[in-house]
């Protein structure tokens, strides 16, 4: 694959991973704010696409995961919290690893 095509992917991706922390963020700040539990929804499908199409498999499904549980609170209308907010950007870590390191995925 074209390298600088995968550079141009892992600059988007992080850009998209620092959104998502403005995001949620601003989700602390008024955890009814649908706007920003949309906007790091739509980040996390990005970075979800796009990361299984440069063959970063592990951090596609991972960013799937937390889509999903992001989409859970999205659909049923249930309050964000403070707990919540915290697993959201724990889990924007995870990701950074394993755009940086595609080996490092931890076996269950």
């Amino acid at each position: 694959m074209n390298d600088r095509l995968v550079e141009t992917f892992l600059d988007e991706a992080r850009e998209l991973l620092d959104g998502l922390e403005d995001h949620l963020l601003d989700l602390e700040k008024n955890p009814e704010d649908a706007d920003a539990l949309n906007a790091a929804f739509r980040a996390l499908h990005s970075i979800k696409g796009s990361a299984s199409m440069f063959g970063f498999d592990d951090a596609g499904a991972f960013a799937h995961e937390v889509e999903a549980a992001l989409d859970h609170f999205r659909t049923a209308h249930l309050p964000v919290t403070p707990e919540l907010s915290d697993a959201v950007l724990r889990s924007r870590d995870y990701l950074r690893v394993l755009l940086s390191n595609p080996d490092a995925a931890e076996d269950d």
